[in-house]
């Protein structure tokens, strides 16, 4: 007992430790001593022979402790608990291993007290602990091992036909059976033979095709034995779920909150299973693997390494989360979520995976499968990993009768990988394959990507590659950094369809990529590849990379592509480099914007353009506000598209140092308004071939001596009212029609104009100039 002064300050009478002062009366009052603090049990209790179990100090939270000398752990701890701590204060038991525990003892002491109904149960102890067999997790539990703690899986523990985790919910691998569902509003009536369920019991639906109805939710009502409903997320696109055609509408037990906290390490023990191939149905251990969970949470600060398995399987789950980890997997993927999954957030992991770090299935391998269906609202965000060449940090694959929506990657750091995010298409004939399409019906968001290619050998590597078989929305990827001195050929920011598959998306957006030192196997922007892509709209903005000698930032190669956009490009060109690629496949428009790009080697070897044309269709192609030092605006070859409705329009535009705006081989119509030439030498057009070109409306860019060379026989219809036009001689044809207040060089060596022109020029010397409708004015 102590005294202690206390004082009123309130307003109304306070009672102090059973003394009752008025407003602002003060005394000094007997408070009572604290009450000790709970006896905790020292770590060397742990070695007590059973007889002693009795006699241990109460904890609050409670120790489960395993006797030594007892030929049955779990009896004697069933024992124990029930009669020394049958009613823990907190729920939660704490299970302290040591050295001396065998596997068997070691997975007995754990699973009793998983199986004691406790809210919370941690594992602690400093060393390795080997597990005989999996642990089960049931609803509303978090699971802990505690830093300095390793459990370690069994060697032999892997499963004929099924991956199988170290640690799993108990409903995993619940039994299915087949049902109906129908809907009113966003609630669902699942017809279910004999249920046995009641009001706030977990259940999973699968197979819909028909969006809405597959998830994990609680039993809303229970109307009679054979009937129950669920409240859906949102309400269903038809009030009849229709079956996927190769299964059937299922339901089945499933769980809700839990937890798995890793502070210490889970280690699936891979390096001592056989090698992989023993047998093609021969699915190793992995590490927590949680299917049918409402809720299901995976984080911590420690590790889950050495699993053959996926270290992190989820699968059938809504608001899942998986944070913070340390993955180390050395043969299949890191985290991997098999559809249907809602509201998934990933966060903070870091490490290696053989395979792919993340990713997301709507259908999976027959093997691997244990949950198919689709992938709504995922968040993947500040990952920090790196995988072989044969995975990704991100990939999506799966089957076209689901679907991906709204998909986040953000913050990814990716060194030594092959590509960050990837959508695979994986096909064969073998039986053990059953996937089609990646499907997206929503928004792919890949949003801050730092990409180190320093060691990259993979000549298909990217940062976002869209494998065959996709079928995409609107797609954003932002904020894409490449650095590193990867070998020449190697790294690409975003490839295009790497099989023949025919696929395509509506939007794609890539804004603010920047690359340095990193070399690229054909382009920065990779498209086709063997595949068909089509795609409505393809916006590059705010983009700043270096492309590499004799290479392209974007490069159309084979896609269909209705509208290309191309805004505020400041990257800097290579030697014979150029920043779009039109040399396979079709754009109907092409719209450069304030494109500013820098030369690194500008000199008489220095072919760079800012549009490379061969035998890509295009309707017309504009570059609006641009400023150049490139070696042209446009170069063609041989193999250009010719099309004299089709047009390369130059508008606002100014052409520093460079040698040509256009060197073309075919006919197309050229529009020319309001651009200008600061030290500009050599021609404003090279023009060759048989067909004819038209230069229509506005200014004809340059004052330079010779602005126009004909090549071979081109010949040229003019509409260019109130310009002078000068026009080199080593042309054989030259001006076929002139029309508009013009007047053109009568010069023998460019030929005689054209009868069909209606204006008649009034220059009678050669190289005389004079302006229609003024006989006075000459040039």
């Amino acid at each position: 007992m102590s005294r202690q002064f206390f004082e009123n300050t309130t307003k109304s009478p306070k009672t102090f430790y059973g003394v009752t002062l008025m407003p602002g009366e003060g005394k000094y009052v007997d408070v009572p001593d604290p009450a000790p603090a709970p006896q905790k049990v020292a770590a060397s209790v742990v070695t007590v022979l059973s007889s002693q179990l009795a006699s241990l100090p109460y904890q609050g939270a409670g120790v489960v402790v395993l006797a030594q000398d007892s030929p049955n752990a779990a009896a004697t701890l069933a024992t124990w608990n029930g009669t020394k701590y049958s009613s823990p204060v907190s729920g939660a038991w704490n299970v302290v291993l040591t050295a001396s525990m065998s596997a068997a003892e070691v997975t007995a002491a754990i699973q009793t007290a998983l199986d004691g109904g406790n809210k919370r149960v941690v594992v602690s102890g400093n060393g390795s602990f080997p597990l005989s067999d999996r642990l089960y997790i049931d609803d509303s539990t978090t699971f802990v091992i505690e830093q300095g703690c390793k459990l370690v899986g069994p060697a032999a523990l892997y499963y004929p036909g099924v991956m199988m985790g170290l640690v799993v919910n108990r409903q995993m691998m619940s039994p299915r059976t087949t049902v109906t569902m129908t809907s009113s509003g966003n609630t669902c009536t699942v017809g279910w033979t004999a249920h046995g369920k009641s009001v706030g019991e977990t259940i999973m639906l699968l197979g819909s095709v028909t969006r809405g109805y597959n998830g994990v939710y609680r039993v809303a009502s229970v109307p009679n034995a054979d009937s129950l409903t669920v409240t859906l997320e949102t309400v269903p696109d038809a009030t009849t779920a229709v079956a996927v055609s190769w299964g059937a509408l299922q339901a089945c037990a499933a769980n809700r909150d839990i937890t798995v906290v890793i502070n210490g390490e889970l280690n699936g023990n891979g390096a001592n299973q056989p090698a992989p191939g023993v047998s093609p149905t021969d699915r190793y251990l992995g590490g927590v693997f949680l299917s049918g969970v409402l809720r299901p949470r995976i984080t911590g600060t420690g590790t889950i390494r050495d699993c053959k398995g996926y270290s992190i399987l989820i699968s059938g789950a809504t608001f899942p989360r998986v944070a913070s980890l340390e993955i180390q997997s050395i043969y299949r993927d890191g985290a991997h979520f098999q559809g249907p999954i809602r509201h998934l957030r990933v966060e903070g992991l870091t490490g290696y995976s053989y395979d792919d770090f993340t990713s997301l299935t709507t259908g999976d391998l027959q093997s691997l499968e244990i949950t198919e269906g689709e992938i709504e609202n995922v968040v993947i965000e500040k990952i920090d990993a790196q995988c072989s060449q044969v995975g990704a940090i991100g990939a999506m694959f799966g089957k076209s009768a689901w679907w991906f929506s709204d998909i986040v990657y953000k913050d990814l750091r990716s060194p030594v990988t092959g590509k960050t995010v990837h959508l695979k298409f994986i096909g064969s004939t073998a039986s053990q394959y059953n996937l089609d399409q990646t499907r997206f019906i929503g928004k792919l968001t890949v949003d801050g990507v730092l990409y180190e290619a320093s060691a990259q050998t993979d000549p298909q590597s990217a940062v976002v590659a869209f494998g065959s078989g996709c079928s995409m929305q609107d797609v954003d990827i932002k904020n894409i950094r490449m650095i590193g001195s990867a070998p020449a050929n190697y790294g690409l920011a975003v490839l295009f369809g790497n099989s023949g598959t025919t696929w395509g998306m509506r939007h794609l957006l890539i804004e603010g990529l920047y690359s340095s030192s990193v070399g690229s196997s054909a382009s920065l922007i990779q498209g086709g590849l063997g595949g068909t892509t089509n795609v409505e709209s393809i916006t590059l903005r705010d983009c700043s990379p270096t492309v590499p000698d004799n290479r392209s930032f974007f490069d159309l190669n084979g896609m269909t592509v209705e509208a290309l956009n191309v805004e505020n490009f400041t990257g800097q060109l290579g030697s014979a480099s150029n920043m779009l690629r039109l040399a396979a496949g079709t754009v109907n428009y092409v719209n450069v914007r304030g494109a500013n790009p820098k030369i690194t080697n500008y000199g008489a070897n220095n072919w760079g353009e800012l549009v490379y044309l061969a035998g890509a269709v295009f309707k017309a192609i504009r570059f609006i506000g641009c400023t150049s030092n490139a070696y042209r605006y446009v170069q063609s070859t041989s193999a250009m598209y010719a099309d004299t409705s089709s047009v390369i329009a130059f508008i606002g535009c100014r052409r520093n140092n460079g040698k040509l705006w256009a060197n073309l081989n075919k006919g197309v119509r050229i529009v020319t308004d309001g651009c200008e030439e600061v030290g500009a030498s050599g021609n404003v057009l090279w023009l060759r071939g048989s067909t004819k070109y038209t230069l229509v409306e506005g200014s004809l860019i340059s004052e330079v001596t010779t602005p126009i060379a004909f090549f071979d026989t081109a010949t040229m219809d003019i509409f260019s009212p109130n310009r002078r036009v000068d026009i080199t001689a080593p042309g054989t044809t030259g001006i076929n029609r002139a029309e508009g207040a013009t007047c053109w060089n009568t010069n023998a060596a460019l030929g005689t104009l054209g009868t069909a022109g209606p204006v008649v020029c009034l220059g009678t010397a050669a190289n005389s100039w004079k302006r229609v409708g003024n006989n006075s004015l000459t040039y």
